[in-house]
This record gives structure tokens, sequence and C-alpha cells, in this order.
């Protein structure tokens, strides 16, 4: 008795037989014409079962190559992150010490700028002193010459009643040079223009010495004045440097600020778009293993279904 699945094909065999064919045909050909058709069902099922590994082994090629992309994708993106990081940071820290120095800078800009002002109204004011103080002791002094001159032509009433006179008495009122036991006797050969034996020379000595004194002072006043003069203009100078260089690093570090802050602000802007791109290519590499890997599974139940259809059609022919 044949096999079912033979008898079968037979019996298809006849329903697909022409129409004007005798029996004696359809009896001498139907096993050929079931191998015949056979054959051509298994080159049919043998042509899609090829079409369909060929579509399985692209299909797994590119779960192959687009996992090795993504993970190579994914470590550059990380590294890019980590440098993003260390150069965001960096940038931070950098602005912060330039906001930093622009402040110092600043305020010793203004520090010097009121040294120099506090400075130059102290000069001044000492300026406008020692012109007063010196403009004396010159008016003394030249009293005194005049006074010694007089004194060493003679004394007479009228001179006394001039202002020489009146210059006269007022050194010896207060000269420390004038011993107190003297100073009476001489205020009155000073008003009298007699009455006191070697008034004029005692006079003549302690006018010189109050006139040597004086030159002295002024000596020392003037060289007082020059040296406290240089010393204003070494602050000035000095004080100017360092207001022009507190200007140009003010300048130079603002500028900068703003360079870094622009890289800041790019800088984290690159690293949320990377972060952003690196977490949807880990999101999608594991959707992909997922996906390879169910289709595998899907696959690998195709072939044991289709290699058990092929034994059983063996069997049963």
């Amino acid at each position: 008795m044949a096999p079912i699945c033979l008898m079968l094909l037979i019996a298809l065999a006849g329903f697909a037989a022409p129409s004007g064919a005798t029996a004696a045909e359809l009896r001498a050909n139907p096993i050929r014409k079931v191998v015949t058709m056979l054959q051509d069902m298994q080159k049919t099922v043998e042509d899609e079962g090829k079409k369909e590994e060929d579509l399985f082994d692209k299909f797994m090629c590119y779960c192959s190559g687009g996992e090795g992309a993504l993970t190579a994708s994914i470590a550059a993106g990380e590294a890019q992150i980590e440098q993003l990081t260390a150069t965001v940071s960096r940038g931070t820290a950098e602005k912060s010490q330039l906001d930093q120095d622009v402040a110092t800078h600043k305020a010793d800009r203004e520090a010097a700028e009121n040294v120099i002002k506090e400075s130059t109204a102290m000069r001044e004011k000492e300026a406008a002193e020692f012109a007063a103080t010196s403009g004396d002791m010159k008016s003394n002094i030249g009293s005194m010459a005049s006074a010694l001159e007089a004194l060493k032509k003679g004394v007479g009433a009228a001179l006394l009643q001039t202002g020489v006179g009146s210059t006269l008495r007022n050194i010896i009122a207060h000269s420390p040079a004038v011993r107190a036991s003297q100073r009476d006797s001489l205020l009155a050969f000073l008003e009298t223009g007699s009455g006191t034996e070697g008034g004029t020379d005692t006079i003549i000595g302690i006018v010189e010495q109050m006139k040597e004194t004086m030159e002295a002072d002024l000596a020392e006043t003037e060289s007082s004045e020059a040296e406290a003069k240089t010393t204003f203009e070494s602050l000035m100078t000095s004080k100017t440097s360092e207001i022009e260089a507190a200007g140009k690093a003010i300048e130079t570090k603002s500028a900068r600020v703003g360079t870094v802050a622009v890289e800041v602000v790019q800088g984290k802007a690159d690293l949320e778009k990377t972060q952003k791109a690196v977490a949807e290519d880990t999101d999608f590499k594991a959707n992909l293993k997922k996906s390879c890997a169910t289709k595998q599974t899907e696959w690998d139940a195709r072939c044991k279904l289709r290699e058990i259809g092929r034994a059983s059609c063996r069997e049963r022919v």
C-alpha cells in the first residue's frame, strides 16, 4: 500500500494531467509525474529557504556589525564626555580665578589712585608750608643782612626808627642767644641808640649768630623740601605705573573672562549633547541585542521545524 503522501501526489498528478491524455498515458507516467512535482516543490521550498536564509544572514551581519559600531561609538562618546567634563571644569576654575584677579587688579588700581590723590594733597600742603616758611626765613635773613650792614656803619637814632630797627628789636626780644640779663639793656640801647658800652658789637654778634642759624635752618628746610619732592615724584611714577599695569591686566583678563565664559557654555552644551547621544546609543544597543537574540531564537525554531518536516516527508515517501 503506497504511503499517504505519495497517494495524494498521484491524485494531484491525475487532476493536473491534460484533458486529452489517455488512460494508458496516465497509467504509464504517474510516478514520473509525482517525482517531477516533488522535485519542483523541493526546489521552490529550497529557493524560498535560501532567500530566507540570506535575509537572516544579512540581519545577523547587521547585528554583529551594528553592535560593534555602537560599542565603538559609545566608547568614543564616553571618552569625549570625560574630556569635555575636564574642559568645563578647567574653564570654570579659570573663569573664577580670572574674576578674582580682575577684582584684585581693580582694588589695587583704586588703592594706587587714592595714594596719588592723598599724597598729592599732602605734597601741595607741604609745598605751601615750605614756601611760607622759607619765604619768612629768607625775609628775616635779608633783614638781618641789612641790619648788620647798618650796624657796622654805626647805629643812629634815625636807623632805629626804620624797619631795620624793628627787626633788631624783634631779634633781641626772642633770640635764645641773648641772655636774660642782657635783653633789657640791649632793648634800651635800641630804643635810644646809646647808654650801653659795647652795645653795638654785642648786637652785631647776636645778629650774625642768628643769621648763620637761620641760613643753616633754611638750607636744611630746602634740602628736606627737595628730598620730599623727589620722594613724591618717585611715588607718583611708581603708582602711575601700577595703575597702568592694573588697567592693562584688567583689560586683558576681562577679555579672557568673556572668551572662557563662552567656551564653558559651549563645552556644557557639547557635554549635554554627547551624554544624550551616548545614552541613546546605549539604549539602542540593548534593544538591538534583544532583537537579534529574538531573531536568532525564531530562526533556530524555523530551522528545526523545517528539518522535522523534511524528515517526515522522506519517511512518508
